[in-house]
């Protein structure tokens, strides 16, 4: 009896432990996260299609897609996914690297930057850009965006690198047998 009663209040304790979170408290709360999706140097852009098809969403574009230097030919830096806001929701919150833009007098009085880790799902990195105008926003982007795509590029680097040193420990000794 004493045992039967052990193995259900066990049972009970990893139901409960495993539950989905029906909360309204954000990912970072929960017992387990989803881990994000994509691959390294991807990035998802979420931008209102007006401030995109005008100068900042081109020059935001022009930044993230630059050559990368050293190479023999043209690489891009990035790949980019453009989505627009009512769009960004669901899947597309997983997404490894995220951009969200956004413009608003009413809110804002000059660009700010936050950067955030593991927002929705773990290895997520996740940029919002706030402006109160897309012509202050491309001012910005002129001065200080190829510091936003370098800080991306050294994220991905960083999560490439840890990839592949987790891999050599594991698997490093059937590649180095003599």
């Amino acid at each position: 009896m004493r045992t039967r009663f052990l193995l259900t209040l066990i049972l009970i304790a990893l139901i409960g432990g495993t539950a989905c979170n029906r909360s309204s408290k954000p990912a970072k709360q929960s017992i387990f996260m989803k881990r994000a999706t994509g691959f390294a140097y991807e990035v998802l852009v979420v931008m209102d299609k007006d401030a995109w098809k005008g100068e900042a969403g081109r020059l935001l574009y022009d930044q993230l897609t630059a050559p990368i230097p050293g190479l023999p030919q043209n690489e891009p830096a990035m790949r980019v996914t453009y989505a627009e806001p009512f769009q960004f929701n669901g899947l597309l919150h997983y997404v490894r690297n995220i951009i969200h833009v956004r413009i608003d007098e009413s809110l804002y009085t000059k660009v700010s930057v936050h950067k955030e880790k593991d927002r929705w799902a773990t290895g997520q990195e996740v940029v919002t850009l706030n402006a109160p105008s897309s012509r202050i926003l491309a001012e910005y982007l002129e001065k200080q965006g190829t510091s936003l795509v370098a800080w991306l590029g050294t994220f991905q680097c960083a999560a490439v690198c840890s990839g592949r040193d987790v891999f050599l420990q594991r698997y490093g000794r059937f590649l180095l047998s003599d």
